[in-house]
Order: structure tokens, then C-alpha cells, then sequence
């Protein structure tokens, strides 16, 4: 696949992201609105941390072709903060989203120097599912990568690299953020921090660019 940066500018829109939180079946915006004031609005995937798992974090859903859901998310192992240890883990739903496994279904072992996150699922238009993610090695080097399943998940390709090794930098790539145009083009939006040269300070200013293929 190769690999293009957008040279024409891109007006974009940010998004923050939180914690997916699911809500049992469906109702109308009163209601949701009602619930959500009072506090009373169900959870039925609930991801608490434990003392081997300090934190779960963003991830993205898909239907897959038997009518199951699927949901990778980002599964920390050795602390809580962005550069701990962390792979892909997933669940899955085959009703709708009412009710989830209970038990974590590794997808993507950790192949990074630190970690990988920020999961993006997407349908392509030939029936194949992509999976994207940020393989972070260090506060120097966090690079999006892609992976392509033919079999609805049950196996995974070797990665494919988005950004050039000359270009390496800490691309931020945010969950849910990867789309296929309608010619069938793939974009891929990122934030580039630049972070200074022997710092282990984090730079929260960033570029935005994207990559298409």
C-alpha cells in the first residue's frame, strides 16, 4: 500500500474522546437526557481496572458479517499512564450490544518498545475489515500502523507502516478516526508533537496532516 501525505490544506474539526459508555437498548433523546442527569443510565460493558490491569482506554466497534459486535480497545498491563505496557484486547456482543463476553480475547499482542492504542475499525469497501493503531516505541517514535483481516477478525496481517522511517516522529492517531472515501481512498488524521530532542517532556502542541492511500 502506498502511502501519500495530503499536500492540499484540510480543514478539520477536533475531537475529544472519553470512556465508551454503552447504554441498554434504545430510547429517545428525552429519555436519554432525563436518565443521564439522574444518574441512572445502564452500563452493560463495564471494563473496571484491576491490579494487573490499571486501566482500559479507547477503542472503536464493528459489526462483523455474522451480526456480532465487535469492540478493540486498548488493555494496559504495568500502569495506567500512556507510555505503560498495553495490547488490543477485545470483546464481542451477539445481541445488539446488550450483553458482552466477560472475558478479554487478545487481538493484537503488544509489538511496540512501550505499547499499542488508539484503535480505528474500519469496514473497507472490497468486504475486508483494516485495523489501525499508534505502535509507540518512545516519546520520539509513536507511529500509526495498519493490519487487514480477510476472516472477520479471527486472524490479522503483519503491519503495515502508514509513515515513512524517515519521517519518524510521535504521530498521535485518535480511536475511531480512520474513514474510506467513496473513491476509495483511505485518510488517515494525525497530530504531529513535536517533542524536543533528548526531552522527556511531553509537547501538547501539535500539527494536524493526514495521510492517504
Amino acid at each position: 500500500m502506498k502511502i501519500h501525505r495530503l499536500c492540499q490544506p484540510v480543514v478539520c474539526v477536533a475531537l475529544i474522546a472519553g470512556l465508551f459508555q454503552i447504554p441498554v437498548g434504545l430510547a429517545d433523546e428525552s429519555e436519554k437526557s432525563a436518565s443521564a442527569e439522574s444518574g441512572t443510565v445502564q452500563r452493560v460493558l463495564r471494563l473496571p481496572a484491576s491490579e494487573n490491569n490499571p486501566r482500559n482506554s479507547e477503542g472503536d466497534f464493528i459489526t462483523l458479517k455474522d451480526g456480532r459486535i465487535l469492540f478493540v480497545y486498548t488493555h494496559f498491563t504495568e500502569g495506567a499512564a500512556d507510555h505503560s505496557s498495553a495490547y488490543l484486547a477485545g470483546r464481542y456482543s451477539s445481541d445488539g450490544g446488550k450483553t458482552w463476553t466477560q472475558e478479554d480475547e487478545t487481538i493484537i499482542e503488544n509489538d511496540g518498545k512501550q505499547n499499542i492504542m488508539s484503535v480505528s475499525l474500519l469496514r473497507l469497501q472490497d468486504g475486508r475489515i483494516a485495523l489501525f493503531y499508534a505502535r509507540k516505541n518512545s516519546l520520539h517514535d509513536l507511529l500509526p500502523v495498519m493490519r487487514i483481516s480477510a476472516d472477520e477478525g479471527a486472524s490479522w496481517s503483519e503491519p503495515v507502516e502508514i509513515i515513512p522511517q524517515n519521517e519518524v516522529g510521535y504521530y498521535v492517531l485518535n480511536n475511531d478516526r480512520v474513514v474510506q472515501l467513496k473513491n476509495g481512498r483511505i485518510v488517515v488524521p494525525l497530530a504531529l508533537h513535536q517533542n524536543l530532542p533528548g526531552s522527556d517532556r511531553f509537547n501538547p502542541n501539535a500539527k494536524f496532516l493526514c495521510y492517504y492511500s
